[in-house]
């Protein structure tokens, strides 16, 4: 489980120079290539002070609203718990760049698991991530599929 805790002013500050790192690094190459061409994102961070808050990507306002989970948790052997700041918003934004580049998966029922499985793998190429932040993403992938594989066997 992610932090739960809403966010003080110094943290949201910290999520958005984080932000402005990504979109810095955004800005150049991409892996997508032309696909992401005219892709921008925008930032809310309007709720991220209230307790038990979601970081999610909004399709209907192509924006990412950080929540209170933008921060990890306290439980360093969940990969998602344990995912820096940093890898949650490279996370987020791969929801924005899949959503910007057609791809359209269910965000309910047993495959959203198959949806953020594929997002945290999309994520973990982002080339300015540190070791720790891809390994983080892609073993949220895996927990993501064991997770789909339980409810399909259910």
């Amino acid at each position: 489980m992610r932090n739960t805790k809403g966010l003080d002013q110094e943290s949201i500050e910290r999520v958005k120079m984080i932000w402005g790192y990504i979109v810095d690094i955004g800005s150049g190459d991409s892996l997508e290539g032309g696909a992401l061409e005219n892709f921008s994102v925008q930032l809310d961070v309007s709720n991220a002070h209230k307790d038990n808050s979601r970081t999610t990507f909004s399709s209907q306002t192509n924006t990412i609203k950080i929540g209170a989970d933008a921060l990890p948790g306290s439980n360093k052997t969940c990969a998602n718990s344990r995912m820096s700041v940093l890898a949650c918003l490279c996370h987020e934004l791969s929801h924005a760049h899949r959503y910007h580049m057609g791809f359209r998966r269910p965000y309910e029922g047993d495959t959203m698991h198959l949806d953020e499985a594929e997002t945290s793998i999309h994520a973990s190429y982002i080339p300015e991530l540190h070791y720790n932040d891809r390994y983080d993403l892609i073993e949220d992938s895996i927990l993501r599929l064991n997770d789909w594989k339980e409810e399909e066997a259910g």
